[in-house]
């Protein structure tokens, strides 16, 4: 199963690619997926090596570039002189094989920077990666296949049953919170947001409803594994039926 983890920009990062090996890169449109051969690691107290791939969206390919320097008189990566090209990623995504150790990672709004190190034969070259996009950048994590439950949604309306993966219910807050930065800062949660002046000062909310956080899950955090409404619970000020006592509810 792959979960997908939204990285809000300019935000502390949840995973770091520092010391991975990027093994391919596939350009399908303006999707961009970084392949590591293995995995990346969970930034955190345990620093945890997760098996995972880098998915980023909107990538504005004219803005995107690739720097190639070889080193002439020392070692690759030392002090000294190098000589090199900048060429550009759909060009440099067209080699046969791609092996890049990561060194370094630098996001800004709307762009990402890898360096390191590739392997061509017995050739060292440092590399730079600049990436240009406009849509998401998402961490695509292998996990085990997640049984489903059910869970009780609303918005301060109606209550429904929704089945969906067991670690979204086991996991709820953390979901939301998930659910609230995306619809924050992605492109594509625009049509949630909403502007205002309050005081003079500019300020944003956002509104949506239980359905919203569904299409989310399906759409973007579990694409392979669809959550889907079950049923009609009750309304909002009534009391919850007891056949659905110990199911869990997120009112939004």
């Amino acid at each position: 199963m792959i979960r997908r983890v939204y990285q809000r920009r300019l935000h502390p990062l949840p995973y770091s690619l520092h010391d991975s090996r990027i093994c391919g890169i596939e350009l399908k449109e303006d999707r961009l997926l970084l392949k590591f051969e293995y995995g990346f690691i969970k930034i955190g107290d345990t620093a945890k090596q997760t098996e995972g791939d880098v998915e980023i969206t909107g990538i504005d390919l004219d803005s995107s570039s690739v720097y190639l320097m070889e080193y002439t008189d020392v070692l690759c990566g030392n002090k000294g002189h190098f000589k090199g090209e900048k060429v550009s990623l759909e060009k440099f995504i067209c080699r046969k094989e791609i092996h890049m150790d990561v060194m370094d990672e630098a996001y800004g709004d709307n762009q990402v920077k890898l360096s390191g190190y590739l392997n061509i034969g017995d050739i060292y070259l440092e590399c730079m990666i600049e990436i240009y996009y406009l849509g998401d950048f998402w961490y695509r994590i292998e996990e085990k296949n997640s049984a489903m439950a059910e869970l009780i949604l609303s918005a301060d309306g109606d209550l429904s049953l929704y089945s969906v993966p067991e670690v979204v219910v086991k996991n709820i807050e953390m979901f939301s919170m998930e659910f609230d930065r995306w619809m924050r800062s992605s492109p594509y949660g625009e049509r949630y947001r909403e502007e205002f002046v309050e005081n003079g000062m500019a300020d944003m909310c956002v509104q949506y409803d239980e359905t919203d956080f569904i299409e989310y899950l399906n759409r973007y955090a579990f694409p392979d594994q669809p959550s889907a409404l079950l049923e009609w619970v009750c309304r909002y000020d009534d009391e919850i039926p007891k056949k659905y006592e110990g199911i869990p509810w997120k009112n939004f």
